[in-house]
């Protein structure tokens, strides 16, 4: 054990599978590379609509300007956990250069459920995440997107945006993971972005 909470701890460039150390389903799970890019990448998601969006909303406490240049598409290219710690990792690799990656620290749960959407297992009861979209969804709400928009020492900082039916944005602080979760959890998948700054 590393001492470190899940989010907390530095990358690292080992990376086990899910499904060879833990998993709380029932069915097997696989984390192969997702390098297809269409894991969270929805096609309308461009790099012009994105400037466009924060062009005309202020998200979290950065500058509107500065997000718009630096905030660029990424996906979740693998899942699983980071030998010799025992808390999962998220990859994930830009869109446009799928050749720049970064681990974030996870949950082994958070790890277990990112693995089984990707995989597309669905468990005969829906899990937190599957409901919670449910439940947005009762309410003209949807997933617009995911950014990760800083790190505090080795904890990343993310925000999950949320946009309703009369077209208002909102957007909400949390856990990378679960905002990813949320974003490939719906359907049709959210995006997922990234500040550039973040990347090694």
């Amino acid at each position: 054990m590393s001492g470190l909470e899940p989010d907390d701890s530095p990358a690292s460039e080992s990376v086990v599978p899910v499904d060879q150390l833990e998993s709380d389903l029932s069915a097997e799970v696989s984390s192969p590379e997702f390098g297809t890019g269409a894991i969270g990448t929805p096609e309308a998601h461009s790099d012009e609509f994105v400037t466009t969006l924060f062009e005309d909303h202020e998200v979290g406490s950065l500058s509107t300007a500065i997000r718009s240049e630096r905030m660029l598409p990424a996906f979740v290219s693998d899942v699983g956990v980071a030998l010799p710690e025992t808390n999962g990792r998220m990859r994930l690799r830009l869109v446009d250069r799928p050749e720049r990656s970064i681990d974030i620290p996870i949950s082994l749960e958070q790890a277990s459920a990112l693995s089984a959407v990707i995989a597309g297992i669905k468990p005969p009861r829906p899990l937190a995440n599957a409901l919670f979209c449910e439940i947005l969804l009762a309410y003209d709400l949807v997933v617009e997107f995911v950014a990760i928009v800083g790190r505090n020492r080795s904890t990343f900082l993310a925000e999950l945006t949320l946009n309703s039916s009369s077209g208002r944005l909102r957007s909400f602080p949390c856990r990378p993971s679960d905002g990813v979760l949320l974003a490939l959890t719906q359907n049709p998948n959210a995006s997922i972005l990234i500040d550039e700054l973040l990347m090694p």
